[in-house]
């Protein structure tokens, strides 16, 4: 019926539309006026209408046709979705058709015969569009029993509980006019109004007028066939059937989505998906033409679970690796699915992701399994296994020493993890035969030095290894002396010493006598000595034992060993000295002084010298000041070089200084001064006179006597510099006829004796402020270098220097005329154009002063104009006599050339000679030009650089033809066209070497760029110029360095079932990954290829290999080699080629004890903690490596 919420209790719905009414009114059956909420009740005119389209409705009896609505109406506090429209005028929620009165639980029948005055039609519809929108249902052209056509409209509002009843007046007003109101959420229901006084009260009744149609035409009777329910996904074929009495042809409309139009199919038996689970409603309309009837039904779509399959995205699962697992589910309709992951052991995980992610701490078969369940409920369930394979341990960091020295205890400590939950146990082995197994942590000390290859290896619970190998270099450890050296021996005795010495590694020691003195020897590890009398005079003997290792180890010993002396008399001089210099063995003669030098013969005899040759310093040389200059302090420091002693003692030295050279009394004396590295000074401890002369002498003293004395030195005190005395001008004075005379002065003397400078000076003005001339002489005349001016009266005076700069006062000026012939006239000066001048016309006017000849003599000017400054071609020349004048003169220059420089002279010239000219150079610019294009230096046109690299773009300068100040704009360009203008400086000026510089650094990309550089002149004229380009390249690829071959090398003898092939990792200049080609030939010639691997993978250890198998041997020998390729698949250089033979018997079966329990074992067959190929790459490796 349409409800969706609580049914109401009473039956009859509530009725909320048709009500017509005409201007008589007649008394109804059962209604006869009682009031009821203060209304009469009346019964309204019947009113006929014959319904035509499209409802289908009759009138012989009372018809109900449900009709879908387009939205929801709430009334009363129940929603529905569809109505029923009435043949009898009524539309309700009821579909229960008739004609009652509904009032406080009771119901009143009613009839009353109908006035069939017209007929009319029932149509509905929505108008509008949503939020907004409208359902009407319409009884149109409906005529009252006085003749009035009326339309009455039923209206259901979207979002609103309201239902307007309409009347529309044909012949009437324009506008409709409102005639009755439902509400749900008011009081009223109905109130109708025909003027004034209540017409009807809708609280007391429910009132219907009866509609009907022509008799004897009939509807099409429609049934139609639909399933009870279908699963979701499941297409749905609808049947319907129609029969028409009058044989009308039929159309049919479905409405198979629920929305109430019938817009989805017109076949009579479509076919549709109606999608998600749930109850369905489909509608067909058949239409005759006249009538139209509407049937519908409903269908349940039943839930259907899911399908769901999973795998994991690996080929192959690792313990400890998580397991990405992808589940590929489907549902009929596209359901929402949930997945549901269960991994064993508990673990399950729920998500809206198809994936799953698991890790596995094991190896092993692990069962999977994964559930899609869908928005209904409904679950689908796939179940796998996974097998989890075992992953070795990783050797997460290792702790070793680098380097170490022979005998030194080492810690050596593996740090390991495995990706699973296994134990993970460790083995050493330190390339000296020594290992230790089951251990993480071993101490070690190695024998010997050398470089040893060092290799541990972890293993987990499974059978899973790790190793890692690396290099210790342990260094030689020096020996130690462990023996202590006697220090005494006696002449003529015999002296041994047996040294002892150990070593911290197992090195033989040698023995070697470094140092030592005559005659003794040192045999294996002992040392004898006979001291003889030289030796005993000498006291001690220095003595040094080497131990070596013979690595390079040295332990040194060395001690000093006194020697007692032979002595007859018991005097302390050995008998050997009182021989040799006539002294008497028998008595004690070791206190005298044969020679009077201070020294006892017994000191002397110690010390090795004559003790009858005199043994005291030698006379110091006098260094400074020197002799016969002044000093010009009062307490001058004087200065010996230094004094020789015979012995080496120590030396004092003592000065004196006298104010006569006959040295009668000291002024004053130094005693004991200490000695300099050059020898002794001494500072004057007193203030000497001025201006006097002193002479000094100095001599040198050891601890035992004094020397001689120096020669003896002199020097002037002169603190205080005296200038000379005061010059007198003697010549010239009065009248002169010589344009260079000679100065002269009086000769003066300075009173220290410094050598005198004269200093000549002449002006042209008694105030003697314009000097005209200077001169500087060493004596007391001088000539001018130059002419003085003719005609002219000078003044002149003199002064005098000494050497030392004091300057004595200048003497009185004197005066004399110098006329010796004709005077020139001045020479002119050039007011304009100035010099340098750029004229802005191509005329130019010459401008110069014009002065009086001195002799009145008439002065002609000449004026020259020239591009050259020595004036080679004169382009203009003027000429103009002045007599007696003052003033100027001018001349115009016409039609100079544009950007041409050009020089201008003027000179005057009397009847007897010219003066020289004077000069000035000036440019015609009337027109700006502006300068010539730079030359472009760098990059060359084409260059390369690296990306990043910062780029010096140059130019050489260009020129102006104005002589304008120029500056250069440096433009970058990031293509050919010039379009994307990517660095711009401007401004930059010229540098010293002519060239003007700025620096573009590109990014870090290839790129082809476009520069070019401009100059400009003030006015900003820009020459054109042509651009040039560089490109910016990256490196190219550089293939790999050859790999080293390790082993087999050396014609090693292998067995096939223990063949490995090893190199040390190559070198790549990019640092790109490398893999490497391992290749077999049967011939030396490299022909015969019987053996290959390629795409071998870089290992990080350093070192690559790879186990041949396959490899059936009968060859008389075998060459490999090995290159590396780059990532880029450039091949470097191979190995060099290395040569193997197969072994003629079986390998030696080495004795290997049981491993214990939960350690690593050696494969059988193979040293302890190495496998034979491991042993051979330990060999090959080691002859690699250098011993220290």
């Amino acid at each position: 019926m349409g409800r969706r919420a609580r049914p109401r209790l009473v039956a009859a719905a509530v009725t909320l539309l048709l009500l017509t009414w005409g201007a008589a009114y007649a008394a109804a059956q059962d209604c006869s006026g009682e009031v009821y909420s203060g209304y009469a009740c009346v019964l309204a005119e019947s009113h006929l209408a014959q319904v035509t389209h499209p409802t289908g409705l009759t009138a012989q009896e009372t018809v109900t046709q449900p009709i879908a609505l387009p939205f929801e109406v709430t009334w009363f506090g129940d929603v529905f979705d569809e109505a029923c429209v009435h043949t009898h005028g009524v539309v309700d929620f009821s579909c229960q058709g008739g004609v009652a009165g509904e009032q406080l639980g009771a119901l009143h029948a009613y009839s009353a015969p109908l006035s069939i005055a017209g007929a009319g039609s029932v149509t509905y519809g929505v108008v509008g569009e949503a939020p907004e929108r409208r359902f009407v249902v319409s009884w149109n052209s409906m005529t009252t029993a006085s003749g009035a056509t009326v339309t009455v409209q039923a209206v259901f509002f979207e979002g609103t509980s309201d239902a307007v009843v309409q009347h529309w007046s044909v012949s009437g007003a324009a506008d409709p006019v409102r005639v009755g109101a439902v509400s749900a959420s008011g009081d009223d229901r109905i109130m109708l109004h025909d003027g004034p006084g209540p017409l009807w009260d809708g609280r007391a009744y429910r009132i219907s007028s009866h509609l009907f149609e022509t008799p004897g035409v009939t509807p099409p009777q429609v049934t139609f066939v639909l399933p009870e329910s279908v699963p979701e996904g499941a297409e749905v074929t609808v049947v319907g059937v129609g029969e028409d009495a009058e044989e009308e042809a039929l159309t049919f409309a479905w409405d198979l989505d629920g929305d109430g139009e019938f817009d989805d199919a017109s076949d009579v038996d479509p076919s549709f998906f109606p999608g998600d689970d749930g109850s369905y409603r489909v509608a067909l309309l058949v239409s005759d033409g006249t009538f139209s009837v509407v049937q519908s039904g409903r269908f349940e779509v039943t839930n259907v679970a899911p399908e769901v399959t999973a795998a994991p995205r690996v080929a192959t699962s690792y313990e400890g690796q998580e397991v990405t697992f992808e589940a590929t589910a489907s549902d009929p309709v596209g359901d929402a699915l949930t997945f549901t992951w269960d991994f064993g052991g508990g673990e399950v995980t729920t998500g809206t992701s198809p994936e799953g992610r698991h890790t596995w701490s094991d190896q092993g078969t692990w069962p999977v399994s994964v559930t899609a369940t869908d928005d209904d409920g409904a679950s689908t369930e796939y179940a796998f296994e996974v097998t989890v394979e075992n992953v070795p341990p990783q050797i997460m960091s290792v702790t070793a020493p680098r380097v170490a020295v022979e005998g030194e205890v080492l810690e050596f400590t593996v740090e390991a993890t495995d990706p699973g939950d296994d134990q993970v146990h460790a083995g050493w082995d330190f390339g000296d035969g020594s290992e230790v197994d089951a251990r993480a942590a071993a101490s070690h000390a190695f024998g010997d030095d050398g470089d040893y290859l060092v290799q541990v290896t972890v293993g987990d619970e499974d059978g899973g290894e790790a190793g890692r190998v690396m290099v210790v270099e342990v260094a030689n450890a020096a020996p130690a002396i462990t023996s202590v050296a006697p220090t005494e021996a006696v002449q003529y005795g015999t002296y041994t010493y047996t040294v002892e010495a150990v070593d911290p590694g197992d090195d033989t020691l040698s023995f070697e006598l470094a140092n030592g003195p005559r005659g003794m020897t040192l045999d294996g590890d002992t040392l004898t000595w006979t001291p003889d009398a030289e030796q005993a005079r000498r006291g001690t003997a220095f003595v040094m034992v080497s131990v070596t290792d013979g690595d390079g180890g040295e332990a040194l010993q060395f001690w000093d060993v006194s020697v007692a002396i032979a002595d007859g008399d018991q005097d302390g001089m050995p008998d050997d000295c009182e021989r040799a210099y006539g002294l008497d063995l028998l008595m004690d003669d070791a206190t005298g002084d044969m020679d009077l030098d201070g020294l006892t013969n017994g000191q002397e005899c110690a010390a090795g010298s004559d003790p009858s040759v005199f043994n005291g310093p030698t006379a110091p040389a006098l260094a400074g000041p020197s002799p016969g200059r002044p000093v010009q302090t009062a307490s001058p420091a004087l200065v010996v070089a230094a004094a020789h002693d015979p012995d080496g003692d120590a030396l004092r030295y003592t000065f004196e200084v006298y104010s006569s050279p006959e040295l009668e009394a000291p002024v004053v004396v130094g005693e004991g001064v200490e000695p300099a590295e050059y020898g002794a000074l001494w500072a004057v401890p007193v203030e000497l006179e001025e201006n006097a002369t002193y002479w000094w002498r100095a001599r040198a003293f050891d601890p035992f006597v004094g020397g001689a004395w120096s020669e003896v030195g002199v020097f002037t005190v002169d603190v205080v510099n005296e200038p000379p005395s005061q010059p007198s001008p003697l010549a010239p004075v009065g009248d002169v006829d010589e344009a260079q005379p000679r100065f002269v002065a009086d000769p003066v003397v300075d009173p220290e004796g410094d050598a005198v400078v004269y200093l000549f000076e002449v002006f042209s003005d008694e105030a003697l402020t314009t000097r005209v001339a200077y001169g500087q002489t060493t004596g007391p005349s001088w000539i001018p270098s130059r002419p003085l001016e003719d005609d002219a009266r000078y003044w002149w005076r003199v002064s005098t220097e000494d050497e030392r700069g004091a300057g004595g006062t200048s003497s009185e000026p004197v005066a004399f005329a110098l006329n010796t012939a004709n005077d020139l006239p001045e020479v002119p000066r050039i007011v304009e154009p100035e010099a340098g001048f750029e004229s802005p016309a191509q005329d130019v006017q010459v401008t110069w002063e014009v002065s009086p000849d001195r002799d009145g003599d008439p002065v002609t000017y000449t004026v020259q104009v020239s591009e050259s400054v020595h004036f080679d071609t004169v382009v203009f020349e003027h000429e103009e006599t002045f007599t007696g004048e003052e003033g100027s003169g001018s001349v115009v220059v016409p039609g100079l050339d544009e950007d041409v420089a050009y020089h201008v002279r003027v000179r005057a010239a009397d009847p007897f000679g010219a003066t020289q000219f004077a000069r000035r150079p000036f440019s015609i610019n009337a027109i700006n030009t502006p300068p010539v294009p730079p030359q472009m230096l760098s990059p060359a046109n084409a260059d390369r650089t690296r990306p990043g690299a910062p780029v010096q773009l140059v130019v050489k300068t260009s020129r102006d033809p104005d002589g304008d100040p120029v500056t250069y704009t440096f433009q970058v360009f990031a293509d050919t066209e010039m379009s994307e203008l990517v660095f711009k400086e401007s401004g930059r000026v010229p540098l010293p070497d002519r060239t003007v510089r700025s620096t573009f650094t590109p990014p870090n990309e290839a790129k082809t760029y476009t520069w070019l550089a401009v100059a400009e002149d003030g006015t900003g004229a820009t020459p054109s110029v042509t651009p040039r380009t560089f490109s910016v390249v990256v490196d190219e690829n550089r293939a790999p360095k050859a790999p080293l071959s390790l082993m087999p090398i050396l014609s090693a003898e292998v067995t096939w079932g223990d063949l490995t092939l090893a190199v040390k990792n190559a070198e790549e200049p990019d640092g790109d990954p490398v893999t490497y080609t391992f290749q077999v030939f049967a011939d030396a010639e490299l022909t015969e290829l019987v053996w290959e691997r390629a795409d071998v993978t870089e290992t990080p250890t350093g070192i690559t290999s790879t186990r041949v198998t396959g490899l059936e041997g009968g060859a008389e020998a075998y060459y490999w080699l090995a290159f590396a390729t780059d990532q880029h698949g450039l091949a470097g250089a191979s190995t060099d080629v290395a040569r193997f033979v197969e072994a003629a018997a079986e390998p030696l079966e080495l004795d290997t004890p049981e491993p214990s329990s939960g350690g690593c074992s050696a494969a059988p067959g193979a040293p302890r903690g190495l496998g034979g190929a491991w042993v051979m790459l330990a060999l090959a490796l080691g002859a690699t490596l250098r011993r220290r």
